[in-house]
């Protein structure tokens, strides 16, 4: 079987690296494309004294956008990822050529980059992508855990990586005696969540001493370990779960980032505001901003203010009843702005009074939380941070995402809450927006056999017929 461990540990500092001087070449053959070979040192210096900062900043937005990520990505999904990491690069270079007063730094030249290494970044990616696949082929995972949950799992891994990942078995969490006599034919492992603490701890061991990757979808309380400290008890050690709430000191340097990040999104995104709003207006009775109150930090209610979306009053008749996919109360309009997320560009106003932040567990209504909280007693923690126009489940999720997946999210957000972590949030949230699968959701009405049949094929196409047994 492959070594997943040491293709991804040698071939992403390789990528990272070949990308960062394929940038560099780009911005290179930029100025000799506008100049030719000898360009005017007043423009080409600039340039050069960049060279360290135009570095530092592609290794930031290749790791953000995920550009190693060679074995999982498809290439539509790469193409995104390098356009969105070129462009924040672009605009980054572009503010420290007027912070370091290199305004010799010539306009054309970025436009000209930018094409540059788009072209040159997609073929490299292209070529490696394919080239995985046809070295390596599929990757053969085992999922472990009841019947229910496996194939739950199973779907949802098709889903995502159908070419580049095989489901290979999927083992009883009462057959697991089987999984020594099988371990050598899989690379991957998958525990399913409700499987018991022992058995992970096995299975855990068994991966790492067979150097097997292997991926364990946490229950809820195991999330809060993470937002843990080492404490000892004479000479044993102990792990002491703090709070899943933000420091003093967190809290004031998110709340002035919202104040400041919130008011220049408003002033950028007016236009657009004002044209949704027109929009809405003009295909559908009733009015262009809707308000609902939801409830934020410490269950505090409050009005939320999003775009109108649905047609007017829809649920008069059915009661607070949860959006679906291809629910028929949403407007062609409100389907646009619900895949664009722009129907929650007046949350902006929502952030700078105080309701709301930046980045943050979303919102939900009262009569939904209490629901939650019957069936998920963790699902109370969501509401020690102020809850968020985006977060890890808007990211990572889509509307269709369940309730539980989504929790898991926000106790990972929270349990592992960074300055750091809302800027990479924040950064992948565009992408987000520009992916209409993430935003809109798709449809998992397919059951997982039409979802094997459908990997078939592409094996065929892609790997070749003799990859697919029996």
């Amino acid at each position: 079987m492959k070594n997943i461990f040491k293709y991804e540990k040698l071939n992403k500092w390789l990528i990272i690296i070949m990308d960062i001087v394929l940038i560099m070449l780009g911005f290179y053959g930029a100025f000799m494309l506008r100049y030719g070979f000898n360009p005017p040192i007043r423009n080409y210096q600039p340039y050069i004294n960049l060279i360290p900062w135009i570095i530092l900043f592609s290794f930031i937005y290749i790791n953000i956008y995920d550009l190693s990520e060679i074995i999982k990505k498809r290439i539509y999904d790469m193409g995104i990822s390098v356009f969105l990491s070129l462009m924040m690069l672009q605009i980054t270079t572009i503010v420290l050529t007027f912070i370091f007063r290199g305004f010799a730094f010539p306009r054309s030249v970025f436009i000209i980059s930018f094409i540059l290494q788009f072209i040159l970044l997609m073929t490299w990616k292209t070529l490696m992508i394919k080239f995985a696949r046809k070295a390596i082929g599929m990757i053969d995972v085992m999922i472990i855990g009841d019947e229910q949950e496996s194939e739950a799992i199973a779907k949802k891994l098709l889903i995502d990586h159908k070419e580049s990942w095989h489901i290979k078995y999927m083992i009883n969490d009462e057959e697991l005696h089987l999984i020594n006599d099988i371990i050598d034919d899989v690379d991957m492992l998958v525990a399913c969540p409700k499987l018991e603490k022992y058995k992970k701890s096995k299975l855990v061991n068994l991966a790492l001493k067979n150097n097997k990757k292997i991926y364990i979808i946490p229950e809820l309380y195991e999330i809060m370990l993470v937002k843990s400290q080492l404490i000892t008890f004479d000479d044993m050690p102990g792990l002491e779960i703090e709070q899943l709430q933000l420091s003093v000191e967190d809290k004031f340097i998110k709340r002035i980032f919202d104040i400041i990040v919130s008011s220049i999104l408003i002033i950028l995104s007016l236009p657009l505001m004002i044209i949704s709003a027109i929009l809405v207006k003009l295909t559908s009775k009733g009015p262009a901003l809707y308000s609902q109150e939801r409830l934020t930090m410490n269950n505090k209610p409050f009005k939320l203010y999003k775009f109108r979306t649905m047609v007017n009053n829809a649920e008069r008749k059915t009661g607070p009843v949860l959006a679906a996919d291809n629910d028929s109360r949403i407007t062609k309009v409100g389907n646009l702005l619900r895949m664009t997320r722009l129907d929650e560009l007046p949350q902006l106003f929502n952030v700078l009074k105080g309701d709301m932040s930046i980045v943050g567990p979303r919102p939900e209504r009262e009569f939904f939380v209490s629901q939650f909280i019957k069936d998920n007693k963790e699902f109370g923690y969501r509401t020690s941070v102020k809850a968020g126009i985006t977060g890890l489940a808007q990211i990572y999720g889509k509307y269709t995402t369940s309730f539980e997946d989504k929790l898991r999210y926000d106790l990972i957000y929270i349990g592992n809450y960074s300055f750091g972590l809302d800027i990479v949030i924040i950064l992948k949230t565009i992408k987000t927006m520009l992916t209409k699968a993430s935003s809109k959701g798709l449809k998992e009405d397919k059951t997982l056999n039409e979802l094997l049949k459908e990997q078939d094929k592409i094996i065929i196409s892609e790997i070749g017929a003799a990859n697919i047994e029996e």
